[in-house]
């Protein structure tokens, strides 16, 4: 399992690149710099490997916690609001993971946000939770970006009613 939070999960007083060997000695990931390599390629940060976390903007390390949540290419990817904190490069850099993920049948993503344009353009299951319960399911399929937010809204106006 790979898993993206708010938090980078990096050690601020290591480099870029010690933090991703750090994990992938954990992982046992081999041949580690091979990956290490590939995965900061696939991020865009080669110039900024070197860098120590703790010098490095917000979407810096956000872009390192996803080459940190992918180093062990996990058939499950966990990640909570992971758009939050990209340059426009970072997000779709992000898609395109997540869609390699999902077309190459590599495993499963699923993602937390409130970002409701960013959700339906990268899932093909929608599900709503509501006070931490799954209240319901749909294939992207069956509805379309109007339909989800709708349907998103629907769910917000009965919280708030309910409560």
């Amino acid at each position: 399992i790979g898993f993206l939070m708010h938090d980078s999960m990096l050690y601020s007083g290591l480099t870029a690149f010690e933090n991703l060997r750090f994990y992938a000695r954990l992982y046992g990931v081999n041949p580690i710099e091979d990956r290490i390599n590939e995965v900061i390629e696939i991020m865009g940060v080669q110039d900024m490997k070197n860098i120590q976390i703790s010098k490095m903007s917000h979407g810096q390390k956000k872009r390192f916690s996803i080459a940190r949540a992918i180093l062990h290419k996990p058939e499950i990817l966990l990640m909570d609001e992971p758009e939050t904190g990209l340059d426009s490069e970072g997000v779709i850099r992000l898609k395109k993971i997540i869609s390699v993920i999902g077309e190459e049948s590599l495993g499963t993503s699923l993602i937390a946000t409130h970002n409701l344009d960013f959700a339906f353009g990268i899932s093909d299951k929608i599900m709503f939770l509501s006070k931490g319960r799954l209240v319901g399911i749909n294939s992207k399929d069956t509805m379309s970006l109007g339909d989800f937010k709708d349907s998103y809204s629907d769910l917000l106006t009965q919280d708030t009613l309910d409560a």
